[in-house]
Formats: C-alpha cells, structure tokens, sequence
C-alpha cells in the first residue's frame, strides 16, 4: 500500500546544478515526498524564501526551512518560518519532513 503524503516543493539556494540536486534527493530515498523541486543560483535565502511564498501564495507557517548551517538559519529567522538545523544525517529525515507540520 502506497503511502499518502503532501507533496512539498524543495527548494535549494545552490550554485549545484539542479540535476546534481536531484540526484541527492532521490538518493535520500525522500524524492516522492515534493511535488517540485526548485534550485536559486541568486539572491539570498531570505529573498528566495519570500518569492517562493509570493508565487505559491503561502504563509510563513507554512514553510520549513532546513539547513545544516546555523548561520543560515539565522539569516531565516526574521521571516518568521519553521527552520530545522539538520545536523545530524542519520535520523529520518523522510519523517522529519512529513511529520513536521
């Protein structure tokens, strides 16, 4: 039985090509969990986040924002988005996502 699950938009603030990106996240085993992933080689996380939530009209609620540097995390906050700081690469990260909200 296939599992039912929301389907999230991933979105990366990476000079990686997007190809490489996808290939971690199916990698991650987690591709299924988005509904489209999408990949910003400009502007800060901060501006990324707030187009992201212009185009698909979302809240700030509605977002979860991860990253393994704390720095960017900081940088998030005033956004008044979810953040994790993902440090910690053996836990689900599946369940994280699809548990979060």
């Amino acid at each position: 039985m296939e599992k039912n699950y929301k389907k999230y938009i991933f979105v990366a603030n990476t000079t990686m090509p997007i190809s490489s990106l996808k290939k971690i996240i199916k990698k991650l085993g987690i591709w299924h969990v988005f509904r489209e992933i999408l990949a910003f080689e400009h502007w800060t996380k901060k501006e990324n986040i707030l187009s992201v939530m212009k185009k698909y009209k979302l809240q700030p609620q509605d977002i979860l924002f991860i990253d393994d540097n704390i720095q960017h995390i900081e940088k998030v906050q005033d956004t008044w988005i979810y953040t994790l700081h993902y440090t910690n690469y053996t836990i689900d990260i599946e369940n994280k996502i699809t548990n979060f909200f």
